[in-house]
């Protein structure tokens, strides 16, 4: 069941960049190795804020309404992109989801 929905968050995470690619004119993406990392570190960083701003706590984000959905109850977002968030440098966001992990995670209070 984790590494379906695992599957889920990076399909959905994919979704929005492959919109924000389209709009990407081709030369951004013939550019040099960093200036790529670059471009996928800030990809994932507009994807991780639309998160913060429109689901912050909740299992996902519907990217299309900016809503949330939940269907565990347990901010799997949060709890799936620790790893990423920590691995490309974005200590702000990874600091942000760990706090939040400390602070509101409670699987206990779920059925």
């Amino acid at each position: 069941p984790m590494m379906r929905w695992s599957l889920v968050c990076v399909v959905g995470i994919w979704l929005g960049m492959t919109a924000t690619l389209a709009a990407v004119p081709s030369p951004h993406l013939q550019t040099s190795q960093p200036a790529r990392l670059e471009f996928v570190r800030n990809m994932t960083l507009q994807a991780w804020n639309a998160y913060v701003d429109s689901a912050w706590g909740h299992d996902e984000l519907r990217p299309l309404d900016h809503t949330a959905r939940d269907w565990l109850e347990l901010g799997t977002t949060i709890l799936s992109s620790l790893d990423t968030l920590h691995i490309m440098g974005l200590h702000d966001a990874f600091e942000a989801a760990r706090s939040w992990v400390k602070t509101d995670f409670n699987p206990a209070d779920k059925d």
